[in-house]
């Protein structure tokens, strides 16, 4: 990898995982990294790439920091032109193949070629929109600057604002098994359904001083969640349990979460590269696994020995985890 601040993660249907630096977009086979830069991908805007997506096309969708959205498909970069704005904090592909677009100033959808915006005119409870997720339903949650909003589907189509974090900064979103929403707002932690709140867990329930930057469910219902300056905490059955440097982590800082269907976890952290979790072992990824610079791509030295690793997180037995190796990732 070209930088070890990893800002987002997906994975596309080719079985590739995205790390998304700000140094450039590495893709990851399970072996080695390849990284996308602005000297060797043409069609690439800007190095730093705060947010990538997959498509069910098999696309990967790429937010700048200052430079807008590309569409990376067949080797080709391409940019989807007159968004709202072109600092980008979210992407995600909804399940009818719309991209959703939240960037510092409106939420932009882009569908068939076309590109409309909404923004706090159109009732969104903020114009910086940070998180994004879809429910079961096909209804589209919004996390801003301002508060959460749900947008219902319809001619009009109509904003709800969640009075439950209504004025703070909803940093991060995501969906669980059992169809419920959870929002990090700050040091505030809640879960809603069907729009009603069922659980908010503040600085008092909460086992961290820390901000919540990142949250993803896993197999069995737990919700794993990051913070800036305390690791991961993973909240299952009303408990919640610490991951931090002493477990293994390269670094406390976390960035972005990415749940795997076998219950492992990948966490991208402020200086210390990727984490790749699993149960029982604890091992470092670097010059040895052949993750350094010439390996990983000798003619542009795209990678870096990964300085805090790769470390992986079974959660379907409920034992304790700590950090492993790689496993190598299907490829279709």
């Amino acid at each position: 990898m070209p930088q070890n601040t990893v800002q987002s993660l997906t994975r596309t249907v080719d079985g590739y995982l995205w790390a998304a630096t700000q140094a450039g977009i590495s893709r990851f086979d399970g072996i080695r990294f390849r990284t996308f830069q602005v000297r060797n991908a043409p069609g690439l805007p800007q190095d730093n790439i705060h947010a990538v997506a997959s498509g069910r096309d098999g696309s990967l969708w790429v937010g700048t920091y200052t430079q807008g959205v590309v569409r990376f498909r067949d080797g080709v970069f391409t940019p989807i032109s007159g968004l709202s704005n072109l600092s980008i904090n979210a992407i995600l592909e909804d399940r009818n193949g719309a991209v959703w677009i939240g960037t510092a100033h409106g939420l932009n959808l882009w569908q068939g070629g076309k590109r409309s915006s909404l923004t706090t005119a159109d009732g969104l409870a903020g114009n910086n929109v940070l998180s994004l997720a879809e429910d079961h339903q096909g209804r589209m949650w919004i996390g801003t600057d301002g508060g959460l909003s749900l947008l219902h589907y319809g001619k009009p189509q109509t904003f709800a604002t969640s009075l439950v974090l209504a004025g703070l900064s909803v940093r991060c979103l995501t969906l669980t098994e059992d169809d419920s929403i959870w929002a990090g707002a700050g040091r505030i932690l809640v879960r809603l359904k069907n729009g009603v709140l069922m659980e908010r867990y503040g600085p008092e329930k909460i086992p961290s001083t820390e901000v919540i930057t990142a949250l993803t469910g896993a197999a069995g219902g737990a919700l794993w969640i990051g913070t800036y300056g305390d690791g991961l905490l993973r909240l299952r059955a009303g408990a919640f349990e610490h991951y931090g440097n002493r477990e293994g982590l390269s670094n406390n800082d976390i960035h972005c979460l990415l749940a795997e269907s076998d219950g492992s976890l990948w966490a991208g952290t402020n200086a210390g590269a990727v984490n790749h979790l699993r149960r029982r072992s604890i091992r470092q990824i670097g010059a040895p696994e052949g993750l350094s610079d010439s390996d990983a791509d000798a003619s542009s030295k795209r990678a870096t020995a990964l300085s805090g690793s790769l470390p992986r997180v079974e959660d379907s037995t409920g034992t304790r985890m700590a950090v492993s190796g790689p496993t190598r990732l299907a490829t279709g």
